[in-house]
């Protein structure tokens, strides 16, 4: 039985497992491997690009944050769910946004332009910082997303040449342009969080802890 023949969670994880632990064989499998944005979106996209969001708010419920003068406080919950459900939602914007600029660079570094296999490189690559979100439950210790992050590089790099049949060199600079376009969409997405969570800070307050 394949992952793809497996039950849903079961082959969800079983694919999590596999692009983190044997990120060479599973990116050949992925790239020959039928797919649609909708089956891609559905069956992994939506539940992991959940992870970081849930973490998050259950951090902040749980233990609260810190503000500009170290002063702890917990938001209310209606602030923290609300913010969850935006930064979910704008992440799912953001993963569909990076496949398109992928797969618009494509012809610049000699590959060949597929949007499926662009969001495939985007999804599967973007595992490691999505199950790195689970650090956000403890929010002292939520900066070790960035260990998520570096390795989501990796297989960004390790997946690019695969699918988008990019040789050589390209390969690298095909990858630090991937990777400075995820930058800048992270942060029009932070950008955009805040100025539409801060009014609704400044209207519900906060509680001190």
């Amino acid at each position: 039985m394949t992952i793809a023949e497996q039950p849903h969670a079961a082959g969800l994880v079983a694919r999590v497992k596999a692009i983190l632990l044997r990120p060479a064989s599973t990116w050949d499998a992925i790239g020959a491997e039928p797919a649609t944005v909708r089956s891609l979106y559905l069956g992994y996209v939506l539940p992991l690009s959940a992870i970081g969001p849930v973490c998050h708010a259950i951090g902040l419920i749980a233990f609260g944050t810190r503000g500009a003068l170290g002063l702890g406080y917990r938001p209310p919950l209606a602030t923290v769910v609300g913010a969850a459900v935006l930064n979910w939602l704008f992440s799912l914007v953001a993963v569909f946004l990076l496949a398109l600029a992928i797969d618009a660079m494509a012809p610049l570094f000699g590959a060949r332009r597929d949007r499926v296999q662009s969001l495939k490189i985007v999804a599967y690559a973007t595992t490691a910082a999505w199950v790195a979100g689970v650090f956000s439950l403890y929010p002292p210790i939520s900066m070790l997303f960035v260990l998520g992050a570096a390795y989501s590089l990796y297989l960004l790099y390790l997946g690019l040449p695969r699918l988008m049949k990019v040789q050589g060199d390209k390969a690298i600079m095909f990858t630090a342009a991937a990777a400075i376009c995820a930058l800048i969409m992270g942060f029009l997405v932070g950008i955009v969080t805040n100025m539409v969570l801060g009014p609704l800070m400044m209207a519900t307050g906060t509680v001190p802890v």
